[in-house]
């Protein structure tokens, strides 16, 4: 019981140490960066960057003090990324996104949750369900999920920084991200090897990046396919959701389709002809 809490105590310290000073970085950056926008291929390089130390750390997880320095910099390249992401996300938003909500610094709502999950699964993974034996990590990060959960809605109606559907997909990535660390916690338990106390901060950060690019992917493709309409599509008129070709009507945030008013939907056909129109005489 004490070396596995030794254990614990040491990984979910560097693991929430190495968190909160990424979540400054974070905050940092996108203080100094206020609007301007980097652009996706320098958010590109930082993403490759931070995977690219991530594989570093684990290649020297071993060699003290070469480990630490690994992931100094592995912490730094990830703050720089996390603060570079609000104006791109941004744009991604104001270019495919849901209806006409705005963004506002998404990724960072989502690291503090992330930090604050992760407070409640250290502090509870120390305390003893019975005597000689300490609780096991996937029933609290289960607990730890569900708070963190609650604390997300409560913050999202207050303060509404982000759309409905990026809430969704942000409080999905923090609870398996949640949960997946208490199942390899408890994991790494059956094999105890106090040389392996680095092993569970890269699973952290690995599992965060993986769910987080599966994430971006999916959204990616949902945006591209329905949000931006397709190359002939015409523009999209205030509050509509997209453009269906197939049908030739648009699609309303509230279920609404310019298909069931043959009237408006000339009407919508007429506004967005009539400046084509007009730069073809002109």
């Amino acid at each position: 019981v004490v070396l596995l809490r030794g254990f614990r105590v040491k990984s979910f310290a560097l693991i929430i140490i190495q968190a909160i000073s990424t979540l400054v970085i974070g905050v940092s950056v996108d203080a100094v960066l206020g609007k301007t926008n980097v652009g996706y291929v320098v958010l590109g390089v930082l993403v490759a960057l931070t995977v690219a130390t991530l594989l570093g750390v684990t290649t020297i997880r071993h060699k003290f003090p070469w480990n630490y320095i690994a992931e100094c910099i592995f912490t730094l390249v990830a703050g720089c990324m996390l603060g570079c992401m609000s104006q791109p996300l941004v744009f991604a938003q104001d270019k495919y996104g849901w209806g006409m909500d705005q963004v506002e610094k998404p990724q960072l709502y989502a690291m503090a949750f992330y930090i604050f999950g992760l407070l409640i699964l250290s502090f509870g993974s120390l305390l003893s369900d019975r005597p000689g034996r300490l609780m096991r990590c996937l029933p609290l990060a289960l607990i730890a999920a569900c708070l963190t959960m609650v604390l997300f809605g409560v913050v999202w109606v207050q303060t509404k920084f982000c759309p409905g559907p990026w809430l969704a997909a942000m409080m999905c990535i923090v609870f398996v991200c949640l949960v997946w660390v208490g199942l390899e916690c408890d994991r790494l338990s059956t094999k105890l090897n106090p040389d392996e106390y680095m092993q569970p901060v890269i699973l952290v950060w690995a599992d965060l990046l993986v769910v987080t690019l599966v994430f971006t992917v999916a959204a990616l493709i949902c945006c591209l396919a329905s949000g931006a309409g397709g190359g002939d599509a015409p523009p999209l008129p205030a509050n509509a959701y997209c453009y269906c070709d197939c049908a030739h009507c648009y699609i309303y945030d509230e279920g609404r389709s310019t298909r069931a008013s043959p009237s408006h939907d000339r009407d919508e056909e007429n506004q967005h002809n009539a400046p084509a129109a007009d730069g073809a005489q002109g």
